[in-house]
């Protein structure tokens, strides 16, 4: 289903091919944007994040205003 949360999320990561996050890996709002290719987190440029690095999400449709801040 879809949903909206304006606080972030904790683990378990999504798991469906192409999903995309934003994430945090410290205290901060999550602000980066990763999509899951080939069962790894990746941002724009390719580089990849493991799970254990991921300390927050929140989930991102394609299509909406994303404001990171």
């Amino acid at each position: 289903g879809t949903y909206y949360t304006e606080h972030p999320i904790g683990l378990p990561l999504p798991t469906e091919e192409g999903a995309t996050i934003l994430v945090s890996s410290d205290e901060q709002p999550p602000g980066i944007l990763l999509t899951l290719e080939a069962g790894r987190w990746v941002n724009r440029y390719g580089a990849e994040w493991s799970a254990d690095e991921i300390a927050s999400w929140a989930p991102v449709t394609i299509g909406e205003t994303v404001v990171m801040r």
